[in-house]
């Protein structure tokens, strides 16, 4: 019993040197921007300016203030669907069919640099030293909808009904991204009016968040993805906050009959690393927990040798005033 007691211990203390070990690589790295993004998903969802359905009922008979372009951006590698998974091809289609009447683009990697060359040179530079091609996709996608306006949707979003009434919603404030889980904002779908000024403040963002931060998931995730963008949203005023529409999950992901859209399997960018970041950010509070104690233990120990130091110079004195 004792020898398994002592392989229990000994596992557990390892466990936790790795835990600390990592969570002290990745804060070296990501520590302002974790610190932000916690401090962000326990402020809840009362500084967004929630879309819902009553919103879609009254912007019926309202003029749009920023109105969203019927266009609809997509993005692959390439132009050819053969490469595409036959999923993400029947979603797409079924979307160009139900919006007849809006102008459908699908962006390639190639036609995304030329855009970016041609039209915001001065972000050639960044855009050609992302390490990760989704970073270039999701920079990419900020210019876009400045540039055109429109709605932007991954592939492996499907349509499920006309989004005419969202589009006409959105235009009394001009943009709009969803709420997604376990914090903050999503940047699978999007829409914008043209040159809107939150997404002017995000091009104009990326080239200071462009670092690295540790590994694959964290680097996206702050330097373009989703949380670049939900962080960008809390730099803003009160005035400009309310320039832009969060989606509701009812209207975007969940299960029923007022949702216009679906979901695929996604997120190819995700690394390895991703699963470790999600699992720390469920067990959260149990890390939380265990840093105070790391950090009390710390501010101890610094105490402890303050005072030991100031006596070892206390004898020193004494030495010297005995000769």
């Amino acid at each position: 019993m004792s020898c398994q007691r002592r392989s229990c211990n000994m596992l557990r203390r390892g466990s936790l040197t790795v835990l600390a070990v990592i969570i002290l690589y990745w804060a070296a790295f990501a520590g302002p921007q974790l610190v932000r993004l916690m401090a962000l998903y326990h402020r809840g969802n009362d500084d967004y300016h929630i879309l819902t359905e009553a919103h879609l009922k009254v912007a019926k008979n309202k003029k749009p203030r920023r109105e969203v372009p019927r266009i609809l951006h997509r993005m692959w590698k390439n132009a050819d669907f053969d490469t595409m998974p036959e999923a993400w091809v029947d979603a797409y289609s079924r979307c160009k069919t139900l919006h007849p009447d809006w102008e459908v683009v699908l962006w390639t990697d190639q036609s995304l640099r030329e855009f970016i060359k041609d039209n915001y040179s001065w972000f050639l530079a960044d855009f050609d030293s992302y390490k990760y091609p989704i970073q270039r996709v999701d920079s990419a996608r900020y210019f876009v909808l400045y540039h055109f306006g429109g709605v932007y949707m991954d592939l492996d979003i499907g349509c499920i009904k006309n989004i005419d009434p969202l589009q006409t919603a959105v235009g009394q404030k001009g943009a709009m991204f969803p709420l997604t889980n376990p914090i903050g904002w999503s940047n699978d779908l999007m829409m914008s009016s043209v040159k809107h000024p939150f997404f002017r403040n995000l091009i104009h963002s990326l080239h200071s968040a462009n670092q690295w931060y540790g590994s694959n998931y964290p680097t996206v995730l702050f330097s373009t993805g989703p949380a670049f963008v939900s962080l960008q949203y809390f730099t803003l005023s009160k005035v400009g906050q309310s320039q832009v529409f969060t989606l509701t999950p009812s209207l975007y992901s969940a299960d029923n009959k007022v949702r216009f859209f679906y979901h695929m399997h996604g997120s190819t960018w995700h690394g390895t690393d991703a699963a470790y970041i999600m699992w720390f950010w469920q067990q959260q509070s149990m890390i939380q927990s265990f840093l105070s104690i790391q950090i009390a233990c710390f501010i101890f120990m610094v105490c402890i040798m303050v005072k030991l130091r100031r006596r070892s110079m206390r004898r020193q004195q004494r030495s010297r005033r005995d000769q």
